[in-house]
């Protein structure tokens, strides 16, 4: 692309300009290794199936008092609310809180809601697109790569609880947990 022209964030108080590729630096610092595969995109499939199955796993399970636990249908996805009005947060990027461009950016309160695992995973490897890091198929092969980690993680975890299932979670103080092998 050294030679295109093409429109992209031009830097803090800049805004979108059109820039001749050989002149593009990626916003966010690009860091000193490979990114074909993207480590970052594996991290947003493992959590979304980390999520899908510990929430398959146990069903029905936390929903009693003292568990807060989103609608869930057993073989779908958990929605993440970010910050909504349903769940009464306040927007987490607030009217001009950017610490790269104070008081402009963003120009309203941003609220942000995945609709499903699948969708925060997207998001989150977009994030990654967006920021220049990445190319498309850094982010896409990272996803079928890694599938299944997550997934692997919630039953080691679940298999962690031992023969006393949840009680034994509830009566042990945090510090013993992280001794239970």
């Amino acid at each position: 692309m050294t030679h295109q022209d093409f429109s992209t964030y031009a830097g803090p108080y800049r805004g979108v300009q059109t820039i001749r590729g050989k002149e593009f630096e990626s916003y966010i610092r690009v860091m000193p290794h490979s990114e074909y595969i993207s480590g970052s995109a594996c991290i947003c499939q493992s959590l979304k199936d980390l999520t899908d199955a510990w929430m398959e796993l146990t069903d029905g399970q936390l929903n009693r008092e003292g568990f807060a636990v989103q609608a869930f249908t057993s073989g779908g996805s958990v929605a993440i609310p970010i910050a909504t009005d349903q769940t009464g947060r306040d927007a987490p990027f607030v009217k001009g809180s950017s610490r790269s461009e104070p008081g402009v950016t963003p120009s309203s309160d941003l609220t942000l809601v995945a609709e499903t695992m699948t969708a925060f995973r997207d998001q989150c490897g977009q994030s990654r697109l967006d920021g220049g890091m990445h190319f498309t198929r850094s982010v896409s092969d990272a996803y079928a790569l890694c599938e299944g980690i997550g997934t692997e993680a919630a039953s080691f975890s679940l298999g962690l609880l031992g023969e006393g299932g949840w009680e034994d979670i509830r009566i042990l103080p945090f510090r013993q947990l992280s001794k239970i092998k």
